[in-house]
């Protein structure tokens, strides 16, 4: 019995939960982890190994077409590192910095990575770029 609960406990994972309300002070803070780690948690089940965060959905309109989230719903998202980089093409992703969070799909371009919005809106994916994060979906919560 100890075992199995072990077991469960170490598939939960505390992660940070940036509501709408903060969602200007995570862009405002979004590299300092004294920040990350005073916003409240939420317990995923998860076994990435890989730094995670929540994100409320403030507007849908600016996820790219052909995502059903609504506002309101939490978007789990795995930070994007050079272990994982392999794994991103094509899924719902952010890039994060002081201009704020910019929502797309990550591409391959001309042997190149761009999260693109839409068909005229691209931003540059830069993975050595130490004033930006780059974020891939990993789980959603939606609400009915």
């Amino acid at each position: 019995v100890e075992t199995e609960k072990l077991k469960v406990t170490q598939q939960l994972t505390q992660v940070p939960f940036i509501p709408i309300l903060y969602i200007n002070d995570y862009i405002a803070q979004f590299m300092s982890e004294e920040f990350l780690s005073s916003l409240p948690q939420i317990t995923v089940p998860c076994n990435s190994k890989f730094k995670l965060i929540a994100i409320e959905v403030e507007n849908q309109e600016n996820l790219p077409s052909g995502f059903d989230y609504k506002n309101g719903d939490t978007l789990i998202y795995e930070k994007v590192v050079k272990e994982n980089i392999h794994r991103i093409i094509g899924k719902l992703g952010i890039m994060v910095n002081a201009e704020g969070i910019k929502w797309g799909i990550y591409k391959e371009k001309d042997n190149n990575i761009l999260l693109s919005l839409n068909a005229w809106i691209e931003y540059p994916f830069d993975i050595n770029a130490t004033d930006t994060q780059y974020w891939t979906l990993k789980a959603s919560y939606t609400q009915e």
